[in-house]
């Protein structure tokens, strides 16, 4: 894919990437700060009463996952049908990362969903006393929350062979590549934080936070607003062919010199 028009379709691709990836943290985010909310730990009464007095906001909170993730696995293929020239390998590793986290998740939005037909109590369910029916649904709630920061580890594992392919492709700038590779290794240590290290966790939650965001955000936004860069700038991304002046200006003269050299290549 070298010309103009090869040019566009990736351009395309990312700006469509960027659309799911939008879906993914619109409906994921607004699920996690809900749930976050909710939750009070060691709580089960608590808990209970929050997601009762706002069953419409918890009921959005489930179909949040549900749309965040169905948003993920597009943005996968479509990262996949980008970056498939650049490393065919990479990319496959990426999409099965994403492919694995997926089902994982929604085994989560199962808890969730579970917990809140505990309380609001189907006719069979009324073998459960109340206060039986809240310590249950709050197990389901902690289970769900465990199981998030479990498939963490995959949000972490996704972004590296991302953070590779956006670095040697060249189609985007390399401080997001860098920027996503940081973002990667903050969630692989929230997840292993959270699970074995609990007290350490509470200590770098917050600073984790603002690191996986480092990363994700300013992809999310490059993606959609600027898609891919015309002039290619990586070592192993496609080449702009002799002709397409308007992108690479005197990239007729550049392109035997700088071949493979982190020019316009």
């Amino acid at each position: 894919m070298g010309s103009f028009d090869g040019i566009q379709t990736e351009r395309r691709t990312a700006r469509i990437a960027g659309l799911w990836y939008l879906l993914l943290a619109a409906g994921s985010g607004y699920s996690w700060f809900y749930m976050a909310a909710a939750y009070v730990e060691g709580d089960a009464a608590a808990t209970t009463a929050k997601i009762l007095a706002t069953g419409s906001g918890y009921l959005a909170s489930i179909a949040g996952s549900v749309v965040g993730q169905v948003g993920f696995l597009l943005l996968a293929l479509a990262l996949y049908r980008l970056f498939r020239r650049t490393s065919e390998p990479q990319a496959r590793l990426l999409a099965s990362f994403v492919m694995v986290s997926v089902p994982i998740m929604f085994a989560n939005i199962v808890f969730q969903a579970g917990a809140y037909a505990l309380l609001t109590r189907a006719d069979f369910l009324n073998v459960f006393a109340a206060s039986q029916a809240k310590a249950l649904a709050m197990v389901l709630v902690q289970l769900h929350i465990v199981g998030v920061h479990i498939v963490e580890v995959f949000w972490g594992l996704w972004l590296f062979p991302f953070a590779r392919l956006a670095y040697r492709s060249g189609l985007f700038p390399r401080i997001l590549a860098v920027l996503l590779a940081v973002s990667g290794g903050a969630y692989v240590v929230g997840s292993a934080s959270y699970l074995l290290v609990p007290n350490a966790f509470a200590i770098l939650e917050r600073y984790l936070s603002l690191l996986e965001a480092a990363g994700e955000i300013p992809m999310l936004v490059w993606l959609l607003s600027v898609g891919v860069k015309a002039c290619r700038t990586g070592a192993g991304g496609p080449r702009v062919p002799v002709g397409v002046n308007e992108l690479c200006p005197g990239l007729g003269e550049m392109k035997r010199s700088t071949r493979g050299a982190g020019g316009c290549s």
